[in-house]
Formats: structure tokens, sequence, C-alpha cells
């Protein structure tokens, strides 16, 4: 039985935001979701993501895809996008389809964190055309 996605913010550090993601990240679940926050996320300043996936329970190619949607959202603004506590279903397809040059994988958060730049000014957006 699928569970229905939730994704909120668990907590913000400076310009990083720490996303919680619950239940399937699928077509049929959540997908559109996870797009919507991180955009909302983007449009409020913040400039990095965090997402702890360990409460993730299935991913979908469609799943996938929001996740490569969302990289790509996140790095056309000049910010970068982490994964931390990745299940082991989220682990293997990042390392077949090679997306673990995307996507850094941590599994402490307080390394996570320390891993993004130092907060500065944000950058040029200007000439950034949204997904």
């Amino acid at each position: 039985m699928q569970s229905k996605m939730r994704v909120w913010t668990r907590r913000q550090v400076e310009d990083i935001a720490v996303l919680n993601v619950h239940g399937d990240l699928s077509f049929s679940q959540g997908s559109a979701e996870l797009g919507l926050k991180i955009a909302e996320l983007l449009e409020n300043g913040v400039r990095h993501i965090l997402l702890d996936a360990q409460h993730l329970e299935h991913i979908d190619s469609s799943g996938i895809g929001q996740l490569i949607k969302s990289f790509t959202s996140v790095t056309r603004r000049g910010g970068e996008m982490k994964l931390l506590h990745p299940i082991q279903t989220l682990q293997q397809i990042l390392i077949v389809t090679k997306l673990t040059r995307l996507f850094e994988i941590f599994d402490n958060e307080e390394t996570a964190l320390e891993s993004f730049p130092e907060p500065g000014p944000p950058p040029d957006t200007e000439n950034t055309e949204p997904l």
C-alpha cells in the first residue's frame, strides 16, 4: 500500500533548508508536492536544500525525475541540493544511474550542513529561466 507523500521544512539554518520527506515519491504520490515546496523555498530566498529521505517509503522513475528537476532548479539559482539518509532503494538507483555525480549523499546532518558554502550575497538570477 502506498502512503501519501508529506514534505515539510524541519528546520532552516541560514540559507539552508532541511526538508523531511515521508511516504512515496512517485507518479501517483508526491512528485508535484516536492517540486512545489522547493519552488516556494527558492522564492523565499533559500539557496540550499538538504533533503532528508530516511522516511521515504517508495520512489519510482517519476520521483527520480522530480529529484533531478529540483536539483536543476536549485543549482540554476546558485544553490546546492544534497541528500541525507537516502533509503537503500534510492541509493541503489542513484548508483546505477550514475546520479551520484549530481547528488552528494550524507549519513550525518551536521556534516551535511557544514558541507554547504558559507552564506553570501545571492547570485544574479535575472538571466535564469524557470523550469
